[in-house]
């Protein structure tokens, strides 16, 4: 029997606790330790017994999950993305960036007016229409495009506020590395025990806006 997930949720495991992000709703929820167990046998590709069945009703029931006869095998994954190990430093050698910490700041504070504006959906849509494809740009040169780029946006917090804005910058980040061709990942992490949520950008096991350490207490609910 194959599953799809609706468009715009997408989960993760954190723990035993499946919990899902819906972008349409705007909103984070998590499901019953029987509806989770249901959902990594799915995941894994595992028939499911009745019980299991059963247990995704209320998801079918709601639309969040969707059952389609002409697939044969279910497509219903947890985000996932490459465990941080390090983070993006700029040794150019250069000094600070001002041009382009100026930039970075600008596009922060855009990114901040349109969240405040916009539903996240239609800003992710259109920065999914932007994605580059990967290798664009020779690696040396993205290299020390990244490496600018990360020390620009850490120096541009200096005069943009940076309480509750991983999100905006982020997704300011993501979108300038997309205007020359650069293809980080975006990501928002979620954890339990109390719940938290966190935004930041990675590219390969590199983090480019926050310290590899703090974005491996998070698992990945979405990855653009």
């Amino acid at each position: 029997m194959p599953f799809r997930l609706r468009e715009n949720l997408s989960f993760c495991f954190a723990g035993d606790t499946a919990v899902f992000l819906d972008i349409e709703a705007d909103r984070y929820f998590c499901v019953p330790d029987e509806t989770a167990a249901a959902l990594r046998s799915l995941a894994e590709g595992q028939a499911l017994a009745h019980g299991e069945v059963a247990a995704l009703q209320t998801l079918l029931s709601r639309g969040l999950l969707i059952h389609h006869e002409d697939d044969t095998i279910s497509s219903v994954w947890p985000a996932t993305l490459s465990q941080p190990d390090s983070e993006i430093q700029d040794s150019t050698g250069k000094g600070i960036p001002i041009l382009a910490t100026a930039y970075a700041g600008l596009a922060t504070r855009r990114m901040v007016s349109r969240l405040k504006r916009e539903p996240l959906r239609a800003i992710l849509l259109q920065l999914r229409a932007r994605k580059p494809f990967p290798n664009e740009v020779p690696l040396a040169r993205a290299e020390v495009f990244l490496q600018r780029t990360a020390s620009a946006f850490a120096h541009s917090q200096l005069f943009v506020a940076s309480e509750d804005r991983c999100l905006a910058r982020s997704l300011a980040i993501v979108s300038v590395c997309y205007e020359r061709g650069v293809v980080p990942s975006l990501a928002v992490g979620v954890r339990t025990s109390p719940f938290t949520a966190h935004c930041w950008a990675q590219i390969g096991t590199r983090v480019l806006n926050d310290s590899a350490e703090h974005a491996s207490q998070f698992t990945p609910v979405l990855v653009l």
